[in-house]
Protein backbone atom coordinates (compact mmCIF):
# COMPACT_ATOMS: atom_id res chain seq x y z
CA UNK A 1 0.00 0.00 0.00
CA UNK A 2 1.20 3.39 -0.91
CA UNK A 3 1.96 5.57 1.87
CA UNK A 4 0.29 8.97 2.10
CA UNK A 5 2.47 11.93 1.43
CA UNK A 6 2.76 14.27 4.25
CA UNK A 7 1.22 17.59 3.38
CA UNK A 8 2.76 20.54 4.96
CA UNK A 9 0.25 22.64 6.83
CA UNK A 10 -0.77 26.00 5.35
CA UNK A 11 0.24 28.77 7.54
CA UNK A 12 -1.97 31.85 7.00
CA UNK A 13 -0.20 35.03 6.46
CA UNK A 14 -1.01 37.49 9.09
CA UNK A 15 -2.66 40.58 7.68
CA UNK A 16 -1.12 43.81 8.45
CA UNK A 17 -2.29 47.32 7.86
CA UNK A 18 0.44 47.76 5.27
CA UNK A 19 -0.97 45.06 2.86
CA UNK A 20 -4.83 45.78 3.23
CA UNK A 21 -6.83 46.98 0.07
CA UNK A 22 -9.34 49.81 0.49
CA UNK A 23 -13.02 48.98 0.11
CA UNK A 24 -13.66 51.54 -2.63
CA UNK A 25 -10.94 50.03 -4.85
CA UNK A 26 -12.45 46.56 -4.48
CA UNK A 27 -15.95 47.89 -5.28
CA UNK A 28 -14.78 49.72 -8.37
CA UNK A 29 -12.79 46.73 -9.61
CA UNK A 30 -15.81 44.43 -9.25
CA UNK A 31 -18.08 46.88 -11.14
CA UNK A 32 -15.54 47.22 -13.93
CA UNK A 33 -15.23 43.45 -14.35
CA UNK A 34 -19.04 43.03 -14.42
CA UNK A 35 -19.43 45.81 -17.02
CA UNK A 36 -16.74 44.28 -19.23
CA UNK A 37 -18.38 40.86 -18.91
CA UNK A 38 -21.84 42.03 -19.95
CA UNK A 39 -20.52 44.28 -22.71
CA UNK A 40 -18.49 41.42 -24.19
CA UNK A 41 -21.52 39.09 -24.13
CA UNK A 42 -22.87 38.26 -27.63
CA UNK A 43 -26.53 39.04 -28.64
CA UNK A 44 -27.40 35.38 -28.98
CA UNK A 45 -26.23 34.66 -25.50
CA UNK A 46 -29.01 36.63 -23.84
CA UNK A 47 -32.25 37.47 -25.73
CA UNK A 48 -33.71 39.56 -22.92
CA UNK A 49 -30.66 41.63 -22.24
CA UNK A 50 -30.96 45.40 -21.83
CA UNK A 51 -29.19 46.03 -25.09
CA UNK A 52 -31.52 43.71 -27.04
CA UNK A 53 -34.66 45.15 -25.46
CA UNK A 54 -33.46 48.67 -26.15
CA UNK A 55 -32.78 47.82 -29.76
CA UNK A 56 -36.19 46.15 -30.19
CA UNK A 57 -37.89 49.19 -28.64
CA UNK A 58 -36.06 51.55 -30.96
CA UNK A 59 -37.06 49.48 -34.01
CA UNK A 60 -40.69 49.37 -32.88
CA UNK A 61 -40.84 53.12 -32.30
CA UNK A 62 -39.28 53.82 -35.70
CA UNK A 63 -41.81 51.54 -37.43
CA UNK A 64 -44.73 53.10 -35.48
CA UNK A 65 -43.62 56.64 -36.32
CA UNK A 66 -43.24 55.67 -39.97
CA UNK A 67 -46.77 54.24 -40.09
CA UNK A 68 -48.20 57.30 -38.36
CA UNK A 69 -46.47 59.59 -40.85
CA UNK A 70 -47.87 57.55 -43.74
CA UNK A 71 -51.38 57.74 -42.27
CA UNK A 72 -51.16 61.48 -41.66
CA UNK A 73 -49.81 62.06 -45.14
CA UNK A 74 -52.66 60.02 -46.64
CA UNK A 75 -55.24 61.83 -44.50
CA UNK A 76 -53.79 65.20 -45.46
CA UNK A 77 -54.02 64.30 -49.14
CA UNK A 78 -57.65 63.22 -48.74
CA UNK A 79 -58.57 66.41 -46.89
CA UNK A 80 -56.74 68.50 -49.47
CA UNK A 81 -58.62 66.71 -52.25
CA UNK A 82 -62.00 67.29 -50.52
CA UNK A 83 -61.07 70.93 -49.95
CA UNK A 84 -60.21 71.40 -53.62
CA UNK A 85 -63.51 69.81 -54.69
CA UNK A 86 -65.40 72.06 -52.23
CA UNK A 87 -63.67 75.20 -53.50
CA UNK A 88 -64.35 74.23 -57.12
CA UNK A 89 -68.07 73.85 -56.35
CA UNK A 90 -68.17 77.19 -54.57
CA UNK A 91 -66.34 78.76 -57.50
CA UNK A 92 -68.93 77.31 -59.86
CA UNK A 93 -71.67 78.87 -57.69
CA UNK A 94 -69.89 82.23 -57.89
CA UNK A 95 -69.28 82.56 -54.15
CA UNK A 96 -65.52 82.32 -53.89
CA UNK A 97 -64.79 86.06 -54.01
CA UNK A 98 -66.65 89.37 -53.96
CA UNK A 99 -65.69 89.87 -57.62
CA UNK A 100 -67.55 86.66 -58.57
CA UNK A 101 -70.64 87.82 -56.66
CA UNK A 102 -70.46 91.17 -58.47
CA UNK A 103 -70.60 89.35 -61.82
CA UNK A 104 -74.09 87.85 -61.23
CA UNK A 105 -75.39 90.48 -58.76
CA UNK A 106 -74.11 93.86 -59.98
CA UNK A 107 -77.28 95.70 -58.89
CA UNK A 108 -76.30 95.53 -55.22
CA UNK A 109 -73.79 97.59 -53.30
CA UNK A 110 -70.46 96.21 -52.12
CA UNK A 111 -71.75 95.76 -48.56
CA UNK A 112 -74.79 93.77 -49.73
CA UNK A 113 -72.64 91.66 -52.07
CA UNK A 114 -70.34 90.82 -49.19
CA UNK A 115 -73.31 89.97 -46.97
CA UNK A 116 -75.06 87.69 -49.44
CA UNK A 117 -71.74 85.93 -50.15
CA UNK A 118 -71.37 85.23 -46.42
CA UNK A 119 -74.98 84.02 -46.25
CA UNK A 120 -74.46 81.75 -49.25
CA UNK A 121 -71.30 80.22 -47.79
CA UNK A 122 -73.06 79.55 -44.50
CA UNK A 123 -76.54 78.31 -45.43
CA UNK A 124 -76.27 76.94 -48.97
CA UNK A 125 -75.01 73.47 -49.69
CA UNK A 126 -72.08 73.19 -52.07
CA UNK A 127 -74.09 70.76 -54.22
CA UNK A 128 -76.87 73.33 -54.76
CA UNK A 129 -77.46 74.25 -58.38
CA UNK A 130 -76.11 77.58 -59.59
CA UNK A 131 -79.49 78.96 -60.70
CA UNK A 132 -81.23 78.07 -57.43
CA UNK A 133 -78.38 79.45 -55.33
CA UNK A 134 -78.42 82.75 -57.20
CA UNK A 135 -82.21 83.00 -56.92
CA UNK A 136 -82.12 82.47 -53.15
CA UNK A 137 -79.31 84.95 -52.61
CA UNK A 138 -81.01 87.59 -54.79
CA UNK A 139 -84.04 87.37 -52.51
CA UNK A 140 -81.74 88.13 -49.60
CA UNK A 141 -80.15 90.95 -51.58
CA UNK A 142 -83.51 92.55 -52.40
CA UNK A 143 -84.55 92.39 -48.75
CA UNK A 144 -81.29 93.94 -47.57
CA UNK A 145 -81.46 96.63 -50.23
CA UNK A 146 -85.00 97.53 -49.16
CA UNK A 147 -83.98 97.74 -45.53
CA UNK A 148 -80.85 99.80 -46.11
CA UNK A 149 -82.33 102.19 -48.68
CA UNK A 150 -85.53 102.92 -46.73
CA UNK A 151 -85.56 106.45 -45.34
CA UNK A 152 -87.23 106.92 -41.99
CA UNK A 153 -90.42 108.96 -42.25
CA UNK A 154 -91.00 111.94 -39.94
CA UNK A 155 -93.05 111.32 -36.80
CA UNK A 156 -96.82 111.56 -37.44
CA UNK A 157 -98.78 114.62 -36.34
CA UNK A 158 -102.31 114.82 -35.02
CA UNK A 159 -103.53 116.26 -38.32
CA UNK A 160 -102.01 113.46 -40.36
CA UNK A 161 -103.46 110.91 -37.96
CA UNK A 162 -106.99 112.33 -38.29
CA UNK A 163 -106.56 112.49 -42.06
CA UNK A 164 -105.52 108.83 -42.07
CA UNK A 165 -108.50 107.84 -39.93
CA UNK A 166 -110.85 109.83 -42.16
CA UNK A 167 -109.54 108.09 -45.29
CA UNK A 168 -109.97 104.73 -43.64
CA UNK A 169 -113.51 105.67 -42.71
CA UNK A 170 -114.28 106.77 -46.28
CA UNK A 171 -112.83 103.55 -47.69
CA UNK A 172 -115.02 101.47 -45.42
CA UNK A 173 -118.19 103.48 -46.16
CA UNK A 174 -117.92 103.79 -49.94
CA UNK A 175 -120.08 100.75 -50.64
CA UNK A 176 -122.89 101.76 -48.22
CA UNK A 177 -123.04 105.48 -48.92
CA UNK A 178 -121.80 108.34 -46.82
CA UNK A 179 -125.28 109.66 -46.05
CA UNK A 180 -126.27 106.54 -44.17
CA UNK A 181 -123.17 106.74 -42.04
CA UNK A 182 -123.73 110.42 -41.38
CA UNK A 183 -127.20 109.58 -40.08
CA UNK A 184 -125.79 106.79 -37.97
CA UNK A 185 -123.21 109.12 -36.47
CA UNK A 186 -125.84 111.79 -35.76
CA UNK A 187 -128.09 109.19 -34.14
CA UNK A 188 -125.26 107.97 -31.93
CA UNK A 189 -124.43 111.53 -30.87
CA UNK A 190 -128.11 112.21 -30.09
CA UNK A 191 -128.33 109.05 -27.98
CA UNK A 192 -125.24 110.08 -26.05
CA UNK A 193 -126.62 113.62 -25.50
CA UNK A 194 -130.07 112.51 -24.30
CA UNK A 195 -128.55 109.81 -22.15
CA UNK A 196 -126.35 112.39 -20.41
CA UNK A 197 -129.35 114.73 -19.85
CA UNK A 198 -131.47 111.90 -18.49
CA UNK A 199 -128.66 110.80 -16.24
CA UNK A 200 -128.27 114.34 -14.85
CA UNK A 201 -132.01 114.57 -14.08
CA UNK A 202 -132.06 111.19 -12.44
CA UNK A 203 -129.07 112.13 -10.31
CA UNK A 204 -130.71 115.44 -9.32
CA UNK A 205 -133.92 113.64 -8.36
CA UNK A 206 -132.01 111.07 -6.36
CA UNK A 207 -130.08 113.83 -4.61
CA UNK A 208 -133.36 115.65 -3.77
CA UNK A 209 -134.92 112.47 -2.42
CA UNK A 210 -131.91 111.82 -0.23
CA UNK A 211 -132.03 115.36 1.18
CA UNK A 212 -135.81 115.07 1.77
CA UNK A 213 -135.44 111.73 3.49
CA UNK A 214 -132.59 112.94 5.69
CA UNK A 215 -134.05 116.36 6.60
CA UNK A 216 -137.79 115.58 6.72
CA UNK A 217 -138.54 111.90 7.13
CA UNK A 218 -135.82 111.25 9.72
CA UNK A 219 -137.09 114.13 11.93
CA UNK A 220 -140.40 113.20 13.64
CA UNK A 221 -141.61 116.77 14.24
CA UNK A 222 -140.91 117.92 10.71
CA UNK A 223 -142.43 114.69 9.44
CA UNK A 224 -145.73 115.36 11.25
CA UNK A 225 -145.85 118.93 9.91
CA UNK A 226 -145.14 117.64 6.43
CA UNK A 227 -148.00 115.18 6.60
CA UNK A 228 -150.34 117.90 7.86
CA UNK A 229 -149.38 120.22 5.02
CA UNK A 230 -149.66 117.41 2.52
CA UNK A 231 -153.14 116.51 3.74
CA UNK A 232 -154.19 120.16 3.66
CA UNK A 233 -152.94 120.63 0.11
CA UNK A 234 -154.65 117.53 -1.22
CA UNK A 235 -157.92 117.97 0.73
CA UNK A 236 -158.59 121.70 0.64
CA UNK A 237 -160.79 122.93 -2.25
CA UNK A 238 -158.61 125.98 -2.84
CA UNK A 239 -155.57 123.99 -3.62
CA UNK A 240 -157.59 121.61 -5.76
CA UNK A 241 -158.84 124.55 -7.82
CA UNK A 242 -155.26 125.92 -8.11
CA UNK A 243 -153.88 122.63 -9.33
CA UNK A 244 -156.70 122.22 -11.82
CA UNK A 245 -156.12 125.70 -13.20
CA UNK A 246 -152.36 125.18 -13.46
CA UNK A 247 -152.72 121.91 -15.34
Amino acid sequence: MATKEDVAPIIPVASTSATSIPYDEIKNAVHEEMDSYYNAMSDSAELLSDKTLKRLGTIFIELYVEEIEKYLEKDEKERECKRNVYLQKRKAQGLMTIEQVAEWAPQYSLEIQRTIRCIGMKILDENESVEKAHAILKIWGDALQTITSHKSSPPPTLKSWWFYRWNRFRQRTDKWGLLQWYLVILGINACVLFSSLYQNRVMDLDRTNRIFYKEVIMDEKIKERYHELDSLIHSDSFFKTYWSLEH
